[in-house]
């Protein structure tokens, strides 16, 4: 980044993604091996022109020609697939002008497997359960007397062909340490297992990549507070965490942050953060919040209580910027068809997200000033995999970037604030 260049970090309400997002059709039934319909092709179809990804019939042929047999033409085949699904991904949330993108998770299965596959000391189990909507995951056993290290590698691949082909600033995402060490299946007191996690897998993985360039990273922790009395372990963990990998994310001027949702003891999360230097977190807070206008304490219930606890964090001088979710996860299920293709849906969002970030940000002006709504971001609550509807999803997240754009209109004409903070 040259001296002429704002950090999208820096801007105000700086926009981005939290997660996963849902897998092509198309793409999931071709590598399972499966017949794909019509309506499945016709997706492609009708998003590869919008999005600039190149002749869609290409894209259809090769997932209709999968290798009759397995070994190394199967492997690549598949590694073929999971370009096309990242390249989509990419252009799509691009497409929706986020200031900071994502690949999707576009090459795992999903968030808990896709590392303990690859951990050695963690059996997976053959058959899954439910960790959230229709998220479903194989369980991991901790193997007796196997030290916890990687196999290889978990995110550095996805990472570095990502980087090739993205034309925003990125995102890096993975699976938190405690997350993986609260889904396996395990002995109560084997409490080492999460501190071996962290030295012997997360440590490396993530300085591998701040090397490979990444430079906003989020820790996704969604069973953190789950279990209160973890929280001591959970804490410990951390510490560990941050004296392996703070020094070099520093001088390579990367961002650490972490995300959680739906959680219902924020209380010992907030209670935390200033024991940490974490640069970002994301929470969920749009789900609980009201669906009617306003920037009220009477019209914002949910962020009445989210930014009195940001004020205590600030006021304790740590500076931790928060996204204190603004999408909710399930709003496509809120709308028809009807109201998407009509503009309804968005025009609804759009104002209902611009004047959550206003509350919040007035709020935190009021005590904090000039510096209060820059401490802010603006993301969903969690990622977007549940919403089946593509167009959907668009729409949400356009909607957010647009509502953004229209809070910080407001706050830089109200206050006189500009539009990137530089100190």
């Amino acid at each position: 980044m040259t001296a002429n260049q704002h950090d999208p970090f820096d801007l105000l309400l700086s926009t981005h993604e939290v997660g996963s997002m849902r897998k092509l059709n198309a793409t999931i039934l071709a590598l399972q091996g499966r017949k794909i319909p019509t309506p499945h092709l016709e997706e492609i179809r009708l998003w590869w022109p919008k999005l600039e990804l190149g002749d869609p019939e290409e894209a259809i042929s090769l997932l209709l020609k999968r290798p009759d047999s397995g070994g190394k033409d199967l492997q690549d085949w598949e590694l073929d697939v999971l370009k096309l699904r990242l390249r989509f991904n990419l252009r799509f949330l691009e497409s929706t002008d986020l200031d900071f993108v994502y690949s999707g998770e576009a090459w795992r299965r999903e968030m808990y497997e896709h590392a303990a596959k690859e951990i050695e000391g963690i059996f997976l189990e053959d058959e899954h359960i439910r960790s959230f909507d229709d998220r479903f995951y194989k369980p991991g056993v901790r193997v007796k007397n196997v030290d916890i290290q990687r196999k290889k590698a978990i995110y550095i691949e996805e990472l570095e062909y990502t980087q090739k082909y993205a034309k925003k600033p990125l995102r890096f995402c993975f699976t938190g340490p405690y997350t993986i060490f609260n889904w396996t299946i395990r002995p109560s007191n084997d409490t080492q297992f999460l501190f071996d996690l962290v030295d012997n897998v997360f440590i490396p993985e993530i300085k591998e990549a701040i090397k490979a360039g990444a430079r906003f990273i989020t820790s996704d922790e969604p069973a953190y507070t789950t279990i209160p009395d973890d929280r001591d372990i959970y804490n410990e963990a951390y510490h560990r965490f941050f004296k392996g990998v703070s020094r070099f994310a520093k001088e390579k001027n990367c961002r650490l942050g972490f995300h959680t949702c739906f959680s219902h003891r924020y209380d010992i999360l907030f209670e935390d953060l200033p024991s940490f230097p974490w640069d970002f977190a994301s929470l969920e807070y749009a789900n609980r919040d009201s669906k009617q206008l306003g920037t009220s304490h009477d019209d914002r219930p949910s962020y009445k209580e989210a930014v009195e606890s940001a004020l205590q964090i600030y006021n304790s001088r740590n500076r931790c910027k928060l996204a204190l979710g603004v999408l909710e996860v399930h709003a496509d299920r809120l709308f028809s068809e009807k109201e998407f293709e009509a503009g309804t849906a968005y025009k609804q969002l759009r104002d209902l997200i611009r004047d959550r970030l206003l509350y919040q940000s007035r709020y935190l002006y009021e005590n904090l000033g000039d510096e209060g709504p820059f401490l802010l971001l603006t993301a969903p609550d969690c990622g977007l995999r549940p919403v089946q509807r593509i167009n959907a999803l668009h729409t949400m997240l356009t909607a957010m970037v647009d509502g953004a754009h229209d809070a910080r209109t407001s706050l830089i004409n109200e206050f006189d604030l500009p539009t990137y903070r530089t100190n």
